[in-house]
């Protein structure tokens, strides 16, 4: 019996060992992530209407109540004051 406390207290003090290094790189990785999430969404907006300067997100009611279903975001490109098109 005291032997299977010792082996499930090792373990059990691995497993928290391991949680808590891997709740510690997510928390050092996770904005490095997010970063590199926008800058791909970013250059690939870019690589569909190369021509806009600005993009900025149109608020999900605007194209809700035409019925688009599908679409998670919606982004306005922009040139100036000129809108060149949506992705």
């Amino acid at each position: 019996m005291n032997s299977m406390v010792k082996i499930g207290g090792t373990l059990f003090g691995f497993s928290a060992i391991a949680a808590l290094l891997l709740a510690g790189t997510n928390q050092v990785t996770s904005p490095v992530i997010e970063q590199l999430n926008i800058k791909a969404s970013n250059e690939a907006r870019i690589a569909v209407l190369p021509e806009a300067k600005d993009f900025k997100q149109v608020d999900k009611s605007a194209y809700a109540s035409a019925g688009a279903k599908t679409a998670m975001e919606v982004y306005e490109g922009a040139n100036g004051s000129d809108t060149v098109g949506y992705t």
